[in-house]
């Protein structure tokens, strides 16, 4: 049996340039050192975004420039309200950049260039699309602990792991990527590898059509 997995075209979720990114910052009125969080899950009660925003207060305590993209595409109105209004409480609305329609790959590459963490903390899941497409383009993942992730992530390795319903452990190890931004760089070169060798689009289908072919030859022979 061979397994395919859900891949990315790296030629579009790549990083690039620091002029680039620069200009796709100022696009989105995000000043050139601002820490930028990204959480590119839709807005559901499973993906635990009520304790990210908990811990974003925190952080905020002892960083003023912090931004935090969320994606609103979906039909999950009653608790994007509660999102909202969980922001409003914590007043953080200067801190939040809503993006309310799905976007395209072009797009989302923007928005995962300019990304220094790429928060995925969801009760259960599959290997995100979402987080491999910020792996590629260089945000650093913080994820929850659970089997899927462990497919090709690692604590401390190329991703760090928390508990996704612990609003102090997200803020400590997202403070921890503020003191110490050089490990995002280190995140990348070891998650870049990963991608290209095992969730790249061009390798994925010419797996399946290998995989096809043979199961064709092996089907003819037996006739």
């Amino acid at each position: 049996m061979i397994f395919i997995w859900g891949c990315q075209d790296t030629k579009i979720f790549k990083k690039h340039n620091k002029k680039e990114i620069l200009k796709i910052k100022k696009k989105f009125n995000i000043n050139k050192n601002e820490f930028v969080i990204v959480s590119p899950r839709s807005l559901q009660e499973h993906y635990n975004h009520e304790y990210l925003i908990k811990a974003l207060s925190k952080i905020c305590k002892k960083y003023k420039n912090i931004k935090l993209i969320l994606f609103g595409y979906g039909n999950y109105y009653s608790h994007q309200d509660n999102i909202f209004k969980l922001i409003e409480d914590l007043k953080l609305n200067k801190n939040l950049i809503f993006l309310p329609k799905l976007l395209n790959k072009k797009e989302l590459a923007e928005i995962f260039n300019i990304s220094d963490v790429c928060v995925s903390i969801p009760n259960s899941d599959q290997f995100s699309s979402a987080l491999v497409e910020g792996m590629a383009c260089g945000s650093a993942p913080i994820v929850s602990d659970i089997p899927a992730y462990n497919e090709f992530l690692k604590n401390k390795t190329n991703a760090l792991y928390v508990n996704n319903k612990d609003e102090e452990d997200i803020a400590n190890n997202i403070i921890y990527l503020i003191k110490n931004r050089f490990i995002k760089n280190n995140f990348y070169r070891i998650n870049r590898i990963i991608i290209l060798k095992n969730l790249d689009t061009k390798k994925q289908f010419k797996l399946m059509e290998n995989a096809y072919r043979d199961f064709l030859n092996e089907s003819n022979s037996k006739f």
